[in-house]
C-alpha cells in the first residue's frame, strides 16, 4: 500500500513540503497592512463582482430592448431576456474563471509560501474570484462538474462521482483515480502551518469513497479501496471499512 501521510493538523501540516519563497528569500513574510496587499484584497469586491453584475445587466437590458424592437410584447420580452441572460451567464462566467486561473496562477505548485507574499495574494484573489463567478452550467451534472475540475487542471479518472457540495480547490495538486466517489467533503491541498501557506498534493486511489463532512488533507495519499466514513478524515484511514461506502450518497441512486 502507498505511504499514508497526515491530514493537515497543526504542527504537521505540509511537514514534508520544501520551503518555496518566490523572490523574497527566506525572510519575514510581508505585512498584511502594506498598501499593495490591501489593494489586492479589494479586487474581488471592487472589480470582479461589479464587472460581473454590470455585464449581466447590460446583456439583459440590451436583449430586452432588441426583442421589443422585433415586435415582441414587453412582458414576454422581459422573460425571454432574463432566461437567455441567465443561461449565457452560467456558461460564460465559469469559462472566464478557468481562463483567469491559467493567466493569474498557471499551475498550482506544491511548496511553502509566506503569507501576504505575491503567490499568496494571487491565490487569495483567485479563490474569491471562483466564488463570485461560480460554476454555472458545470453544476448541472456530475459529468459536467468533473469536466470543470479537469479544465482547472485536476487529474480525475473515469466513472468518478463528485458531489456538487464537495469543497475542492488547488486543482493541479489533486489526483483522483477511477471509480472514486466523493460526498460533501473537504479535499483541498491547502492549509496554513507555522505562519506559512502550504500547498501539497492529494492522491486518492481507485475505488475510494469519501463520505459527507470528512476531510482529505494536504499531503494525504489515500490507498485504493479506502472508504472514509462520515465526520472523519484522512487521519483515520486505518478505521476504513467497506460498509462506509454505503453512507456516501453519490455511490447510489
Amino acid at each position: 500500500a502507498p505511504e499514508v501521510k497526515g491530514a493537515g493538523g497543526a504542527g504537521d501540516c505540509g511537514s514534508s513540503v520544501p520551503r518555496c519563497f518566490p523572490k523574497r528569500g527566506e525572510g519575514e513574510p510581508a505585512a498584511s497592512t502594506q498598501w499593495w496587499v490591501l489593494l489586492v484584497q479589494l479586487l474581488p469586491m471592487c472589480v470582479v463582482l461589479p464587472v460581473r453584475r454590470i455585464m449581466t445587466w447590460l446583456c439583459y437590458a440590451y436583449l430586452w430592448l432588441r426583442l421589443m424592437e422585433y415586435g415582441l410584447d414587453r412582458f414576454p420580452a422581459l422573460l425571454a431576456s432574463l432566461c437567455f441572460t441567465k443561461a449565457l451567464a452560467s456558461v460564460v462566467f465559469p469559462l472566464i474563471a478557468i481562463a483567469l486561473k491559467w493567466l493569474v496562477i498557471g499551475k498550482y505548485t506544491a511548496g511553502r509560501y509566506p503569507l501576504w507574499g505575491s503567490y499568496y495574494c494571487r491565490w487569495w484573489v483567485m479563490d474569491k474570484t471562483f466564488l463570485i463567478l461560480g460554476r454555472g452550467v458545470f453544476r448541472s451534472s456530475s459529468g459536467m462538474l468533473t469536466l470543470y475540475y479537469r479544465l482547472m487542471g485536476a487529474k480525475i479518472g473515469r466513472r468518478c462521482q463528485i458531489a456538487k457540495t464537495a469543497e475542492i480547490g488547488e486543482y493541479d495538486l489533486l489526483i483522483i483515480e477511477d471509480d472514486t466517489v466523493m460526498d460533501a467533503c473537504w479535499a483541498r491541498p491547502f492549509c496554513l502551518d507555522q505562519g506559512e501557506m502550504v500547498l501539497e498534493k492529494i492522491h486518492i486511489g481507485r475505488h475510494c469513497s469519501i463520505s459527507t463532512k470528512s476531510s482529505v488533507a494536504p499531503g494525504a495519499i489515500v490507498p485504493p479501496g479506502t472508504c472514509i466514513g462520515p465526520l472523519s478524515s484522512s487521519y483515520e484511514m486505518h478505521d476504513s471499512v467497506r460498509s462506509n461506502r454505503d453512507t456516501c450518497r453519490p455511490a447510489f441512486r
